[in-house]
């Protein structure tokens, strides 16, 4: 897959919110107000009557919507203004609707002698009947004559289809453009937008950072914690199984076609693909053209900065972490399906996979992989032992000790151990062996494994992300 269009990107880069830079009163993180806020706020100054008493905001995490709802709180309050705030987000669902029905009788009781504001964040997904008490709460606020501002995750959005006269606005009304100085070239602002996607947590992110160049952006500590955040919240228990197992293929194929979802995972409809194109800018899924590439992870150091954000969502999907991977050996991407296979290593596909492809997953510096596939494959009993003693030999040869008593590599092995030879040195102790027994075998790379086993420091990622809320 080549880079996203120049077209899509330069479009992007030059549309959205901009607004003025700032902070607000009470703000925690550097917010720009928005086109959504600036609409929101001249409703709520209108004469009544003239405009909606009732809006909407839905959409993901990092894309500003709780921002948005504190700094219309914020600007709002004054002396002839009661402002009511609720913060719902962690709630259970049923936790969650008895404080609503409390929010309203307060808002309610308040509106007698000022106007009211009622400020409503991270409502959650609700069932028929918890939606029927939010919707009850709601028409009473909206008697006793409050204006009343909604947050919630797309998810949530059933809510929307009963308010049909109140707007509501999503993903992508809050998608921020440039600032001037990062649209000063079309190839910077490609770059820029390639490594933001609009996302204002993002853009902001990258317009704190003093290099222009992508790859120190994309490796900037800021940068990837807070695509880990958005990464761990793109993928939250909230969502439907199904759509969550959708996101999470396509962040670990990191490009790709439609062709390319629907052949990984078990349901790939229609709406899943328009649900993930309206509202996850992370996965930069463009419908009209079939295609996808995703903010950071479209490159195998970038899924190795999420690696601790995506791999406990990816365990639960083995099947589906298994075709990624063998969608990616196709492709050649033997680091990147080594990565993949390591975040759900006991499946019978990942471990067949790792061993037919011995050699090109050792010529890359991840025999660790195969190391651990051979160690299973007696216990799924596979029907693949030439395969399998060929996939010991080699790592044997490539340094990684199979405990073969009488392997004619054993004794290179552990004279490297114990006497901690370099790399160039070992090297040449490979090519005496191999002439010696007669076997071909790739030369490896210069810069090869540590003498340790165990998954690659890169795999790292960022570990245990605080939520994104």
């Amino acid at each position: 897959m080549g880079r996203m269009s120049e077209e899509y990107l330069e479009a992007l880069a030059n549309a959205g919110n901009r607004g003025r830079r700032g902070t607000y009163p009470g703000a925690t993180v550097q917010y720009v107000p928005n086109d959504v806020a600036a609409t929101i706020m001249n409703a709520f100054n209108a004469q009544a009557g003239e405009a909606p008493d009732t809006f909407l905001v839905c959409a993901e995490p990092g894309m500003d919507a709780d921002e948005t709802l504190d700094y219309i709180a914020s600007v709002t309050r004054s002396s002839s203004v009661r402002v009511c705030s609720l913060d719902l987000r962690g709630c259970s669902d049923g936790d969650a609707v008895h404080k609503f029905v409390n929010f309203a009788r307060v808002a309610v009781k308040g509106s007698g002698t000022k106007r009211v504001m009622a400020v409503c964040k991270g409502l959650p997904p609700a069932d028929e009947s918890e939606l029927q008490r939010e919707l009850s709460a709601i028409r009473r606020m909206r008697e006793a004559g409050c204006f009343i501002v909604l947050g919630m995750r797309p998810e949530a959005l059933q809510l929307s289809e009963e308010l049909p006269d109140a707007p509501c606005y999503g993903t992508r009304d809050l998608m921020m453009g440039l600032p001037k100085r990062l649209r000063r070239t079309s190839g910077l602002a490609r770059d820029m937008m390639a490594a933001t996607h609009g996302i204002p947590l993002l853009v902001r992110t990258v317009s704190k950072i003093k290099s222009r160049n992508l790859g120190r952006v994309m490796s900037d500590p800021g940068y990837c914690e807070n695509l880990g955040l958005i990464v761990s919240e793109t993928l939250r228990e909230t969502l439907m199984n199904e759509e969550r197992e959708a996101r999470c293929a396509t962040l670990l194929l990191g490009d790709g076609t439609i062709e390319d979802l629907r052949r990984v995972l078990r349901r790939c409809d229609d709406d899943i693909l328009a649900s993930i194109s309206s509202n996850c800018p992370v996965c930069g899924l463009r419908l009209a053209e079939g295609e996808f590439r995703c903010v950071g992870t479209d490159t195998y150091e970038g899924l190795s900065m999420v690696y601790g954000s995506l791999s406990p969502v990816a365990s639960e999907f083995p099947d589906t972490v298994a075709a990624v991977a063998e969608v990616l050996a196709e492709r050649g991407e033997w680091n990147r399906a080594a990565i993949v296979c390591n975040m759900a290593p006991d499946g019978l596909r990942q471990t067949t996979l790792a061993i037919m492809n011995a050699l090109d997953f050792i010529d890359v510096g991840e025999a660790p992989l195969v190391a651990d596939a051979v160690e299973r494959a007696s216990r799924f009993g596979l029907g693949i032992a030439t395969q399998t003693r060929e996939a010991r030999r080699a790592l044997c040869l490539m340094r990684q000790d199979c405990g073969d008593v009488g392997c004619p590599a054993e004794g290179v092995v552990e004279r490297g151990v114990a006497t901690g030879l370099s790399w160039p040195d070992y090297i040449e102790e490979i090519r005496a062996l191999c002439r010696g027994i007669g076997v071909a075998t790739p030369i490896p790379p210069l810069a090869g494994p540590t003498w340790r086993r165990g998954r690659p420091l890169s795999h790292g990622g960022v570990a245990s992300s605080p939520s994104l809320r």
